[in-house]
């Protein structure tokens, strides 16, 4: 994925070199996007950090750039998957999606409020950033929850 961001930064440097003023708009947002996308990658490939802890409070999500929080199982209502081509997301139903994004940063809560009104809720994880098999995955979540809360 760095690689391929990287690839883009470099045909947007080439647009910028033959355009006029609307080429050189889009290839400076194409240089702003892929290459903060290509470092974040960058930085993902060396962290060591779990993609997600599960514990009995939990779930801690370090999976993207807008991770980085506890859901709290008795906030889930539901898991379900979505399948978009060859990639799966995780999607995470919550009964208060405001305090998610009351508590992130711009960025953050601008991605968090897109999920929210393409797919209903403000998390998802990707199957891209998680080195497990998804539908196990899918299974032991909905195992731990039941044992901590019940549903």
């Amino acid at each position: 994925m760095a690689l391929g961001s990287f690839a883009f930064v470099a045909a947007s440097i080439w647009l910028w070199t033959i355009g006029d003023l609307f080429v050189k708009l889009a290839a400076g947002s194409g240089i702003l996007f892929f290459g903060l996308c290509g470092i974040y990658m960058l930085i993902k490939l060396f962290d060591n950090r779990p993609g997600l802890i599960i514990s009995k409070d939990g779930l801690l999500d370090n999976s993207s750039a807008v991770s980085g929080h506890l859901i709290k199982w008795e906030n889930i209502t539901e898991f379900k998957i979505l399948q978009i081509e060859s990639s799966k997301l995780l999607l995470i139903f919550v009964n208060n999606p405001q305090e998610f994004w009351d508590q992130a940063n711009l960025f953050k809560r601008s991605v968090m409020k897109k999920n929210y009104d393409m797919y209903g809720t403000p998390i998802g994880i990707s199957s891209n950033t998680l080195q497990c098999n998804f539908d196990e995955l899918l299974e032991i979540l909905k195992g731990e929850m039941k044992k901590v809360v019940g549903k």
